[in-house]
């Protein structure tokens, strides 16, 4: 119980940063989401900005599943306190105060690594990428 409490307290202080205002059950509704493992909740729940920015990355490059979607709609809203609206990604970029050009850059980004990668005749995983962008950028936000 502690532990959960204590992740509860770092998600939290992560979104109050934001000026995100409504506290929020992170875990409960990792635990439900169809296609997360027990690693991706541990991942998510002391840093739960991370997927957000994984499934915009992963929506920039045309490579974001209808669950997770969905999961990033319905956590952007409850988190920004907005309506659930399918611009959660302009949302995100306002919340956040992202460069209106960001998603051309991370398709930029995308392709360069394909491109590189593929020379070498090694495959591109677009979780991996997104995963490594959002380390990156916004893993030390908190």
């Amino acid at each position: 119980m502690y532990a959960r409490k204590a992740v509860q307290q770092r998600e939290w202080t992560v979104f109050q940063k934001y000026g995100i205002t409504q506290e929020l059950t992170w875990l409960d509704v990792l635990r439900t989401t169809p296609g997360l493992t027990d690693t991706d909740i541990e991942r998510y729940g002391t840093k739960p900005l991370l997927i957000l920015i994984e499934s915009y990355v992963l929506d920039c490059i045309g490579q974001l599943g209808s669950d997770r979607a969905k999961l990033a709609e319905e956590m952007a809203a409850r988190a920004f306190r907005a309506a659930q609206s399918a611009d959660w990604k302009g949302l995100i970029r306002g919340q956040l105060a992202l460069s209106p050009t960001l998603d051309a850059e991370v398709r930029q980004l995308w392709t360069q690594n394909v491109q590189e990668r593929k020379s070498r005749g090694i495959d591109v995983d677009p979780l991996a990428f997104a995963r490594a962008f959002a380390d990156d950028n916004f893993a030390n936000s908190n």
